[in-house]
């Protein structure tokens, strides 16, 4: 017996020891200057990598793209916008990375293009419209398409963005009122956008490049309380379109994700437990089968394509101290860097918020993942009881449903190699079972 107990608390401790601590900060200058020479920290945004070059994009003082030659130790300037007729700096909307370019999408109506050839920033402008031009993707190196942020419209280019084609028809084939939201690409032919009238979603696809467009029926977000708004997350990763979505009330703080092949019907692939202040996916990125999604206390990954995925969060982690939220991440040579803050003393003694950037050695999810992973769960769907089965010992278990809400967990100590679970009482639907705290796998209730 009390081998058992050794045994047990050396368990816990490893587990303690193995998930603390993970993300390294680097600590960066975090002072730039802005065009009239005067410093300032500046606020990040989304964040790419260029030939081990690293980019962000900042939104403080005058909005602009920073650079860092040496992995984030240190930034400086790469360009600052153009100011508007208010004397504003125009905004900056996204950081995309696209073969060996860099794109930054701004207002008005234009793209900045990073040449991996002169090392310059070219701003190439689309439209003259007021309206900013916020969602851009490309299929290929070449082919790419560009939206509104609210009125409707589209171009595509077919040379890496120098040049930009209209849909002009698109308008007369498009309810009025209506509001875009966001689009995603499939290929160079077949692309969906989403949209509302009055707080209710309209769906509209095309398959020849946009020469027509016809509505049809989709599952995404039907339900009411979900945030229409909020559809910045929504990309094509072969062979499924992925997508987050959130709740109304912030202080809610459940996020999903969910995923399709038709864009008709829609499956789950993670659902989040209620935290008081809010618990969201801030972005979430593909290399192949491997898949990162980084928020607010969420640190996902999964190799298979989002069936499983692992919270790698640390709650003792300098990274995820005072809800810290992500803004932006990428991988890079085995490291996931990612951009946040952390609170400082001011030359005042003031506490202020600063930005930071920290990394992440990917060579330690690999013994986590496999260790978590080798569980599985049957009978899957089912009616009355599944089963939980692992070589290693699983501790404990929470089932949420999908609205994040822990509808029932073990209530006696576990660590067992198998465990019977009775759900006959569960209604039917899709739930998520966590296991051991950080382990989400779905299964239906029939």
């Amino acid at each position: 017996m009390r081998f058992l107990y050794t045994f047990t608390f050396l368990l816990i401790l490893f587990h303690t020891i193995s998930f603390s601590a993970q993300w390294e900060v680097i600590d960066n200058n975090t002072i730039v200057k802005n065009p009239d020479g005067d410093e300032f920290h500046f606020k990040t945004y989304e964040m790419e990598e260029l030939f081990g070059i690293f980019y962000t994009v900042n939104l403080n003082n005058t909005n602009g793209i920073l650079n860092s030659m040496n992995k984030g130790f240190r930034w400086e300037a790469s360009f600052y916008e153009t100011r508007n007729i208010k004397n504003e700096s125009n905004a900056i909307y996204d950081l995309i990375k696209q073969g060996e370019q860099l794109y930054a999408p701004a207002e008005p109506g234009s793209v900045h293009i990073l040449s991996s050839k002169t090392q310059e920033w070219n701003k190439i402008s689309i439209t003259n419209e007021t309206d900013p031009l916020t969602r851009l993707q490309f299929v290929n190196d070449s082919v790419g398409f560009i939206g509104y942020n609210s009125t409707i419209g589209f171009y595509k280019t077919t040379d890496k963005g120098i040049t930009w084609e209209a849909f002009n028809n698109i308008e007369s084939q498009i309810v009025s009122n209506f509001r875009f939201l966001n689009f995603v690409a499939k290929n160079e032919n077949e692309l969906y956008i989403v949209g509302s009238v009055n707080n209710s979603l309209y769906f509209y696809k095309t398959t020849n490049s946009g020469i027509t467009w016809t509505s049809f029926q989709s599952e995404l977000f039907e339900k009411s309380d979900l945030v229409i708004q909020a559809y910045y997350n929504l990309k094509y990763e072969a062979p499924y379109f992925y997508v987050e979505n959130r709740y109304k009330q912030i202080k809610d703080g459940k996020t999903s994700m969910m995923r399709s092949n038709d864009f008709i019907k829609w499956e789950p692939v993670f659902i989040s437990d209620f935290v008081d202040f809010g618990k969201f996916i801030h972005s979430f990125k593909f290399y192949g089968n491997n898949g990162f999604a980084l928020g607010t206390q969420v640190f996902l990954y999964t190799e298979d394509g989002g069936d499983t995925w692992v919270d790698l969060y640390d709650e003792n982690d300098i990274f995820y101290d005072n809800k810290n939220p992500i803004n932006g991440f990428f991988l890079y040579e085995d490291y996931l860097y990612a951009s946040g803050a952390i609170e400082e003393l001011d030359e005042n003694g003031d506490l202020t918020r600063v930005s930071k950037f920290f990394k992440y050695n990917t060579k330690n999810i690999t013994s986590v993942y496999e260790n978590r992973v080798n569980i599985s769960i049957y009978p899957n769907p089912s009616t009355s009881f599944i089963n939980l089965e692992s070589e290693d010992m699983i501790e404990s278990y929470d089932i949420l449903d999908m609205s994040g809400k822990v509808v029932a967990n073990n209530t006696s100590t576990l660590y067992q190699n198998k465990v019977y679970i009775d759900i006959e009482g569960l209604s039917k639907g899709t739930y998520f079972i966590r296991i051991n705290e950080n382990l989400y796998k779905r299964f239906v209730k029939q």
